[in-house]
């Protein structure tokens, strides 16, 4: 038996190039929507918030806490920082719940999967504009 080949032809094009600037700034404008969608989840002022619903806003330190960082062109973390402010990590406290707690409502997933739909057609435009063909010559 011998070992299938496959051959790929590019046509009239030479190579591919790559240039991540298109995707470095949809990535980072990205995490910045989802940063936006769960800061406005936690931004209910004076309200106690119940088992399963989001927290509430009383002192605005877990508001604050949510920031987006890009970690390489093509990642970006948003997620809720520990700050000076809090003793223990609290966003912990308010996910997974403690005996007196008990757990309230995913903000970080929840705004994802909301901004889910604007960004991946964003992301797929960037990789298109992204991949540039070196014509033969």
């Amino acid at each position: 038996m011998s070992n299938p080949t496959i051959n790929v032809t590019l046509g009239r094009w030479k190579t591919a190039d790559f240039d991540k600037k298109p995707i470095r700034k949809v990535v980072r404008r990205s995490g910045l929507d989802v940063q936006k969608t769960a800061r406005r989840l936690v931004n209910r002022k004076g309200k106690v918030s119940k088992a399963g619903q989001y927290p509430g806003r009383r002192t605005g330190e877990l508001f604050r806490s949510i920031r987006s960082k890009q970690r390489n062109p093509f990642v970006a973390v948003v997620k809720p920082q520990k700050t000076a402010a809090m003793k223990d990590y609290y966003p912990l406290f308010l996910f997974k719940g403690t005996k007196n707690l008990d757990p309230r409502g995913d903000v970080m997933g929840d705004a994802l999967e909301a901004e889910t739909p604007q960004i991946v057609p964003k992301l797929e435009r960037a990789l298109v504009d992204a991949l540039k063909w070196v014509p033969l010559k």
